[in-house]
């Protein structure tokens, strides 16, 4: 088997904004990688993982803040990742191998800019506040929830060093 056919396409993979679970394009020409953490599962040979990572490194679209020096975090398990199947009746089945990205990019602060526009908006026009009092929520509360992620928003834009 020609793991290296495998091992680095796979890893390389986990950065296309198609993989992500939020809606950011981390390629962006001011974007930075914060922190990444890559996790191999199954069989991948050592010096494969070293060929992915260093082929990585040569890219220009992952890109890391100038003050984390190392970038990237590695773990490898070698035992197989197992898949649930839910149709075969909650059956499951072994693959060879996987890889798990988790990561914090300088484009999530787009996502909580997004949703603070969002919740701006709803919150001058009165919309859903009635559901969260009635629950027991103070307006109060609302308010300063706003302030948290402007304030989360705001330490993005200082991991970037005041660009954006």
């Amino acid at each position: 088997t020609d793991t290296n056919f495998r091992t680095v396409p796979l890893a390389m993979s986990t950065y296309l904004p198609a993989n992500f679970m939020t809606q950011c394009d981390p390629r962006g020409p001011i974007h930075k990688y914060i922190s990444s953490c890559l996790i191999f599962r199954g069989y991948h040979l050592v010096k494969d993982i070293g060929a992915s990572i260093c082929s990585m490194k040569t890219k220009t679209t992952i890109r890391f803040v100038d003050w984390n020096p190392t970038g990237f975090k590695l773990s490898v398990h070698w035992q197989a990742p197992l898949v649930l199947l839910e149709q075969e009746g909650d059956s499951m089945i072994s693959i060879d191998r996987s890889v798990l990205h988790i990561c914090n990019n300088t484009s999530v602060g787009n996502l909580f800019e997004r949703v603070r526009r969002t919740f701006d908006l709803m919150k001058s026009k009165q919309a859903f506040v009635h559901w969260y009092l009635n629950d027991g929520m103070e307006e109060s509360e609302l308010t300063e929830a706003q302030e948290n992620v402007v304030a989360l928003e705001m330490e993005y834009v200082d991991a970037l060093g005041g660009v954006e």
